[in-house]
């Protein structure tokens, strides 16, 4: 199957972009693409799908993000982090008197849903172009407002001018602007100095490789296996799998025979609980399966592309 994911643990202080493309030249690759793109300052793990398993991107699972981040006290930047420009700086004396408690309450008090605007540097799109850029020529806009979930906040360290927590949260919350967002509660301002993703769905940083290593061939690729569960088929003819192309709606069940154990894998595949899936065909060619299911849980139909 030519479908490989890589889990590549990001350095700080580069684009993911420009580690993808350096990835894709090295191990020669033609096509690749990744879920998740990190800030030049965050490091952690990115993932990397390579070829056909592109094709898989939009149907992974993303339940969870979770980052480890170190905001300073003080003073706020135009990009929220220390990579930009110092716009506000609070008085240093007032930092002399803070309530270690009161931090603690405020950072507890983001646990759940989080309304915020979207910094505006940021890859979002404003009227097709990306904010960052539009930022960058000092161009008036109004960011656009999203809404994440904090699902939960653990604290790691309270310093007299900065704290440290990681943050469990749903995808696409912007860990920036929720250090922002602390900051003006305490009203002392607050920047990400140090971010960290540990998680990026079912993927793992202590499961990911540096540069380096994947440069030295020193990694393995991520099994596709512990993502959906696969089943191996061997009575689907030739002619119907060059038939399966990748389309949105097809009926799965008429690519298996009427003997018993055909039967038998239909059955185990149209589970309403298994709406997700490999099918492999004589360890060659594998299609991924994403059935459709009615308000009764009847099956409708199936999206196919083949890997």
């Amino acid at each position: 199957m030519n479908s490989k994911i890589l889990l590549l643990n990001k350095q700080k202080g580069t684009t993911s972009n420009n580690q993808l493309q350096r990835l894709k030249k090295a191990l020669g690759k033609s096509k690749a693409g990744f879920t998740g793109t990190l800030d030049p300052l965050a490091s952690g793990v990115l993932p990397i799908f390579f070829n056909n398993s592109t094709k898989l991107i939009q149907f992974i699972p993303e339940e969870n993000k979770i980052y480890k981040v170190k905001g300073i006290l003080g003073f706020t930047t135009n990009t929220l982090d220390i990579c930009g420009e110092i716009n506000n700086v609070k008085n240093y004396k007032a930092h002399q008197y803070i309530n270690i408690k009161n931090i603690d309450e405020t950072i507890n008090s983001y646990v759940g849903e989080f309304k915020y605007k979207l910094p505006k540097f940021s890859a979002i799109k404003i009227d097709g172009k990306k904010s960052y850029k539009l930022a960058r020529d000092n161009k008036i806009f109004e960011p656009k407002e999203r809404t994440s979930f904090i699902k939960s906040i653990d604290i790691i360290d309270i310093g007299k001018f900065s704290f440290e927590i990681i943050v469990k949260c749903s995808p696409g919350t912007y860990i920036r602007s929720l250090v922002d967002s602390i900051g003006q509660t305490l009203n002392l301002g607050a920047t990400v100095s140090k971010l960290d993703r540990i998680q990026s769905g079912p993927f793992l940083k202590k499961d990911s490789y540096s540069l380096n290593q994947i440069l030295d061939n020193n990694f393995k690729y991520f099994d596709l296996n512990e993502l959906f569960k696969t089943f191996k088929i061997s009575e689907i003819s030739e002619k119907k799998l060059i038939l399966l192309k990748n389309y949105k709606k097809v009926d799965i069940t008429t690519i298996f025979s009427d003997s018993i154990s055909g039967r038998d894998l239909k059955t185990g595949i149209l589970n309403y609980n298994l709406n997700q899936f490999l099918l492999n065909i004589n360890d060659k060619n594998t299609i991924f399966v994403r059935n459709k299911y009615n308000e009764s849980l009847n099956y409708l139909y199936s999206e196919i592309k083949i890997l």
